[in-house]
């Protein structure tokens, strides 16, 4: 396994995977819809998605972080696919996430140090 970044080739995984999860477990929402619907809204935001893939590209999980405008992070959308759910397949975006924040944290602090 391993984690890569978005790209528009898993686009549709993303979206059907997030959409099973949150109908197994609540009912899908106007706000889902539209993070589901503003994928490349939310990295032209300085958000990003991180994917655990197999040797032959299927996607396993996914992980879609997304600065706020506070300053703060948040995890908009984070789930397996259906046999992965709770084998801890998505747990090795957790350092990918930590390490986009901080590059992310680190360019907004030297943006205002030049400014």
């Amino acid at each position: 396994m391993k984690i890569v970044p978005y790209d528009k080739k898993y686009k549709e995984d993303f979206i059907e995977m997030n959409k099973q999860w949150i109908s197994a477990m609540f009912v899908i929402e106007e706000e889902d819809l539209a993070v589901l619907n503003n994928i490349e809204g939310t990295i032209e935001a300085g958000g990003q998605i991180f994917f655990a893939i197999d040797g032959e590209e299927n996607v396993l999980a996914c992980c879609m972080i997304a600065p706020l405008p506070n300053g703060e992070w948040e995890i908009e959308k984070f789930c397996a696919k259906g046999m992965y759910t709770g084998t801890g397949a998505g747990n090795p975006s957790a350092p990918k996430i930590r390490i986009c924040r901080c590059r992310l944290i680190k360019e907004n602090f030297l943006l205002k140090e030049q400014i």
